[in-house]
């Protein structure tokens, strides 16, 4: 006569719980926890701490990966795309019963592309800053059809002092007639829209300095307390660059990003230096946290939202590339983004000054 485990095994021809060693749907549990009878459980509880470990590892070795020229960079832009699929794949694993294992290696890289992507744009904000100069940076997009109405959506924003790329006649037109104050980093404004120019409600006064990438203008904006002003688009870095304007190869945008950092800190030693402009660089690449040891992030205050959207095929990269970055002896409030009609960017807008 058979005992009764046994017993069990012979009527269940698909169930053995002896030992612990096989579940009703015959996959190994080797714990006896029980937790593969569940194929809704992602992870058992004892998987928890090792899962944790794991996260923290795997996000170290993707940080460390965005540091490779073009690789690292395309990795950095795709993160968002990576952790997207891991979880599909996870939701996957779990329908089809496959083994903890793999749900725990791909709930584990997911987890760590979604702590890499919102990590640089989460902060709980500080001081209010001292007499705050409200900040805007816009990408007006050269061929818009309606860069008038961008134009008029960047001068509802209230803004003290306005960073437009892209800039084309009509459009500085409207602006010169909302703002006193322009600098351009051309000797005219072209019909192109390849420009920069600086709009402001305080006096302008442009600052000579070699080193900056090219479509890049630096001036000294006389507010209640002065600082120096880098308005800047940078080339978009392309993977295949065969010559041609507004993209360039990702290691001259890293270069272009190095030179960038080693003016802001020569420019430093006279005072608060603020960066704002369309960078094309991502806030995960290695460039942004290569600009970030010479300044702060002026739009992260809460949770920095995506600022790029040229169609829905972009959404799911989240990219912001529109930037305002301060002084370490600065503060910012009221950080935000803009719809900007006409364009594929949304404008970045920041209430920046001195700390209290």
């Amino acid at each position: 006569m058979l005992s009764g485990g046994r017993a069990a095994c012979v009527v269940q021809t698909h169930a053995c719980t002896v030992g612990g060693s096989v579940t009703m749907d015959g996959h190994d549990d080797p714990d006896g926890t029980g937790a593969a009878q569940r194929p809704w459980a992602v992870l058992a509880s004892g998987e928890l701490a090792l899962a944790a470990v794991l996260v923290v590892v795997i996000a170290l070795v993707l940080r460390a990966a965005t540091s490779i020229v073009w690789f690292g960079d395309l990795l950095a832009i795709g993160l968002p795309v990576l952790g997207l699929a891991a979880f599909v794949a996870l939701v996957g694993c779990v329908a089809l019963g496959i083994s903890r294992r793999w749900r725990l290696v791909l709930w584990c890289v997911g987890t760590a592309c979604v702590a890499l992507t919102f990590q640089p744009r989460v902060g709980f904000g500080g001081d209010p800053p001292v007499d705050p100069v409200v900040l805007v940076a816009a990408n007006l997009k050269w061929n818009s059809r309606s860069a008038e109405a961008g134009a008029t959506d960047v001068v509802a924003a209230d803004a003290d002092v306005a960073v437009i790329s892209e800039i084309r006649p009509p459009t500085d037109r409207l602006l010169r007639a909302a703002f006193p104050h322009r600098a351009i980093g051309a000797p005219e404004i072209s019909k192109g829209g390849s420009d920069q120019a600086v709009y402001s409600r305080f006096a302008l006064e442009v600052v000579e300095h070699s080193g900056l990438p090219t479509n890049s203008i630096v001036v000294r904006v006389d507010a209640p307390h002065p600082f120096t002003l880098i308005a800047i688009h940078v080339p978009r870095p392309v993977l295949r660059y065969r010559g041609g304007d507004g993209i360039t190869s990702f290691a001259a945008h890293r270069r272009a990003i190095e030179q960038l950092a080693g003016v802001i800190s020569n420019l430093s030693a006279d005072g608060p230096v603020v960066l704002a402009g369309d960078l094309n660089l991502s806030d995960r690449m290695a460039g942004y946290r290569r600009l970030r040891e010479e300044l702060d992030d002026a739009l992260v205050d809460g949770v920095a939202g995506g600022t790029f959207f040229p169609d829905a095929l972009w959404a799911p990269l989240s990219l912001r590339i529109d930037h305002i970055l301060i002084s370490p002896s600065w503060c910012s409030g009221s950080a935000g983004t803009i719809d900007v009609e006409g364009s594929d960017h949304r404008a970045v807008r920041a209430a920046i000054g001195p700390c209290p």
